[in-house]
């Protein structure tokens, strides 16, 4: 028998021309699958080409490096301050953690930031060696003008848009950190113009698409100036930036609505307060002043569940409420008392304090105690003692060059200072010696 014919073996140079028609096959295979996407996988919408996954990451790093020449261009005119909880009006202290707050200079040694009531600015970040006033506050609004240290710097742009909705856009948000101001870039939706009786201006509604901070300051990436972001409970909302300037101009010229007060103080409901009470919804009186307007009206427990006609969902939304009635005027509180629903009658009177910190008041009621000086029995909230940090149970023993001064002491001090400056007030707390400045605007 013939012997098997053996193959001629292939070539090195064939082996070559396979194998790279079998690695382009491959090639061709996956570069399909991207442009071409089976049936049963992705939506063609749902799986970018590799052209455009390189255009969507040059658009991030365009995105990155405009927000950067914003964040230089705005170096000087925002601003972050260091806040801490102050007295309240009983003379009782809140837990002082710190917290840091962004603001915007509107003139040379003024900037506007959302300052809570009760709360004193303690800093500047990055000027240690200056101390912040705030020379203006609007307790309904929730703003304040403090004094900064001087800077010439060149205010940003208004927006020559109106107050209407706004469509899809990004914009930046300035807020504040341990370190100074950050800013970031954020996609905001179309926005909805929303009233709210303290502004006179439409606000317009963000809802939670922001996620930022009440108190940031929100620009458009050109670098106008949009507005200031406050907080509600259906998210957020912005403040027109036209709407701030003329408040701006109220306090600077003493035109500042007065808030209105009825003597109690709130918390929220926990699970056992509701089952307790019965209530659903609202806040649940947990003080009334037995100076105030509320005495004999309101009592400790009570669940308010709305004030003239609108819910109250928190605390900070009770002090809206009351807060844009007008001093003299009356609301019609419903409350939850016993598992009944009651609706009272009460009148609004001013808050004391409210308006210390823009007329000067020094806001102390002291006692004298022999051979050591005087000791702070209250302190009226806003008020110039209040924003130089001092409490009650402070023992003040210097004012001035006057060592152990008596309150009559301290008042003819204060009184012998000029405006625009400062008097000096060494005092005593939890066993550590202290100096802080009393201020007169």
């Amino acid at each position: 028998m013939d012997a098997p014919r053996r193959r001629p073996a292939l070539s090195r140079e064939t082996r070559l021309l396979i194998v790279t028609i079998a690695v382009s096959a491959v090639m061709l295979l996956v570069l399909a699958r991207f442009r071409f996407p089976s049936d049963n996988g992705p939506s063609p919408a749902a799986v970018a080409a590799p052209l455009e996954r390189l255009a969507a990451r040059a658009t991030f790093e365009e995105l990155a490096g405009i927000v950067g020449q914003l964040d230089r261009r705005l170096s000087g005119v925002t601003l972050a301050f260091r806040v801490a909880g102050a007295p309240s009006d009983r003379g009782s202290t809140r837990e002082e953690s710190p917290s840091y707050v962004p603001g915007l200079r509107v003139a040379r040694d003024l900037a506007l930031a959302q300052i809570g009531e009760g709360d004193r600015v303690q800093a500047v970040v990055g000027a240690s060696d200056f101390t912040p006033v705030v020379v203006a506050a609007d307790a309904v609004r929730g703003i304040a003008l403090v004094r900064v240290p001087p800077a010439d710097v060149t205010a940003p742009s208004l927006p020559s848009e109106g107050a209407g909705g706004w469509t899809s856009r990004y914009v930046a948000v300035v807020e504040a950190t341990r370190g100074g101001t950050a800013t970031r870039p954020v996609f905001l939706a179309r926005t909805t113009p929303m009233l709210v009786p303290r502004w006179p201006q439409p606000l317009l509604e963000t809802g939670r698409t922001l996620g930022a901070s009440s108190g940031a300051f929100v620009f458009n990436i050109d670098g106008t100036w949009l507005g200031l972001l406050v907080a509600d409970e259906a998210g957020g909302a912005i403040v027109p930036a036209s709407a701030l300037l003329q408040a701006v101009d109220d306090m600077q010229e003493g035109r500042v609505r007065v808030a209105g007060d009825v003597g109690v103080e709130v918390q929220s409901l926990t699970p056992a307060i509701r089952r307790a009470t019965g209530a659903s919804q609202g806040v649940v009186v947990s003080f009334v002043d037995p100076a105030g307007p509320a005495n004999g009206h309101l009592r400790v427990g009570d669940v308010v569940d709305a004030i003239d006609g609108e819910p109250t969902y928190s605390p900070d939304t009770f002090r809206v409420r009351i807060n844009r009635v007008d001093p003299g005027a009356s609301v019609r509180v419903r409350v939850m008392r016993d598992r009944a629903m009651l609706e009272l009658p009460i009148a609004v009177s001013t808050r004391a304090g409210s308006a210390a910190a823009s007329s000067g008041v020094l806001g102390l009621q002291l006692r004298r105690v022999a051979g050591i000086g005087s000791e702070v029995v209250r302190v009226e909230a806003r008020s110039v003692a209040a924003l130089s940090g001092l409490r009650e149970g402070d023992m003040i023993t210097t004012a001035g060059s006057r060592t152990t001064p008596a309150p009559a002491d301290l008042v003819q001090a204060w009184r012998a200072v000029a405006a625009g400056a400062g008097l000096l007030v060494g005092f005593e707390r939890d066993g550590q010696h202290h100096v802080t400045a009393l201020e007169k605007p």
